[in-house]
């Protein structure tokens, strides 16, 4: 995650006997490391965010969110109104409101002060929400599951539909959604490629097209148009033409990448299974 003050934030899943080993800061030149005796809720992070006033957001799968302002910590949990302890997704909307995607309950709104929670009885596909996407248009688009079924669900700010795609109907799960600055859609899935919708019009993308592995799991558009996913198998890069894939041939700790982000100066930053690779293009 890049924080309002460009620095970027890493946090982790697994190690130190597989109970996480807290977030990580680093500003360009030094980093700093913060784990629950500094405040948070576990040292195992699902999601980071960052909100309008420039606090950091740290969901876990056990023990509910954290909020940092820098200063001090606050916890929430079962106890203040979210829907469960085990958040699997997290987004930020247009008005500042957060949403919470939880394992089994639904999802969670808190605005600041209250919180309301969505079930399948409020028009959700299903209360696993593994992925929360907030749309050009600040509708949102979660990724839903029954136990049997994958689903994609939008939310207009009062009703619920079904998103359609080409994907979920074969039980294919959305990993996450990556927008282009033209209003292009491009939509990870968890064993399927990569989907690409412009206007109406869509494009699927697999192996046989370049890309490095067809499990994706997150997306990302850097300012040069380019969108980047990170797969099973590697790095991949499209420029609208062609793919482009970044392996442990080319200086990955790992093919096995569980996150990506884009900063300001260009740099890509990878997640891998055994650490952090960062990638600056030549210009």
């Amino acid at each position: 995650l890049v924080a309002d003050d460009s620095s970027v934030w890493f946090a982790s899943m697994g190690g130190a006997r597989y109970g996480g080993t807290g977030v990580y800061r680093f500003d360009g030149q030094a980093w700093t490391h913060y784990t629950t005796d500094e405040g948070l809720p576990s040292d195992e992070i699902s999601v980071m965010a960052v909100t309008p006033d420039g606090a950091l957001w740290f969901s876990t799968l056990c023990c509910g969110i954290s909020r940092y302002d820098g200063r001090s910590w606050t916890a929430y949990t079962r106890a203040n109104g979210l829907a469960s302890d085990d958040v699997r997704s997290m987004a930020v909307a247009a008005d500042g409101v957060l949403w919470f995607g939880t394992s089994e309950n639904g999802v969670s709104r808190f605005d600041g002060s209250r919180w309301k929670t969505y079930t399948t009885q409020d028009g959700l596909s299903g209360n696993y929400v593994g992925h929360i996407s907030v749309l050009p248009d600040s509708s949102l688009l979660l990724s839903t599951s029954d136990g049997l079924r994958a689903s994609l669900d939008r939310f207009d700010g009062q009703n619920w539909s079904r998103y359609p795609t080409k994907w979920t109907g074969r039980g294919m799960y959305t990993e996450d959604i990556a927008f282009s600055p033209d209003g292009d859609l491009w939509f990870a899935t968890e064993s399927d490629g990569v989907y690409w919708l412009a206007g109406d019009a869509w494009t699927h993308y697999t192996t046989r097209d370049g890309l490095a592995g067809e499990s994706t799991r997150c997306g990302v558009v850097t300012s040069d148009g380019a969108v980047w996913f990170e797969t099973d198998q590697g790095v991949s890069r499209f420029d609208g033409k062609n793919w482009t894939t970044f392996t442990t041939q080319d200086g990955l700790d790992s093919n096995w990448i569980n996150a990506i982000a884009a900063v300001p100066d260009g740099s890509i930053w990878v997640g891998e299974s055994v650490g952090i690779s960062r990638y600056k293009p030549t210009r």
